[in-house]
């Protein structure tokens, strides 16, 4: 579902860079789908300052990765921004922790 400015979240996990750092036939298709799925709808890209922009922005909330970096340069009409996020993993199991403690919490 496209919000009406055309947006849209998708999510997916750990990049596929392959075996022996081959590319991934796999991520790029899948990124070329969701382009295609868009092509329709002119957006805006508030972070970069552009308008009806038809870039795929894909937003990597981990650390500067160069692997990542060097393949992502095969992702068609697609910009990668890092988060710097360190220690996601981490992140993630602290928020299910701080969850479960507000769940706790509101039982009593």
């Amino acid at each position: 579902m496209k919000h009406t400015n055309g947006a849209i979240i998708t999510r997916g996990s750990q990049p596929e860079i392959g075996w022996l750092l081959r590319r991934s036939k796999e991520d790029e298709s899948m990124i070329q789908a969701i382009i295609n799925a868009c092509k329709d709808t002119l957006t805006t890209n508030s972070i970069h300052g552009e308008t009806n922009s038809n870039r795929l922005l894909i937003l990597h909330l981990g650390t500067r990765d160069a692997d990542l970096e060097n393949y992502a340069k095969y992702y068609a009409d697609s910009d990668v921004e890092f988060m710097n996020l360190p220690h996601i993993h981490a992140t993630s199991r602290s928020t299910r922790m701080l969850r479960a403690i507000d769940a706790a919490q509101y039982k009593k």
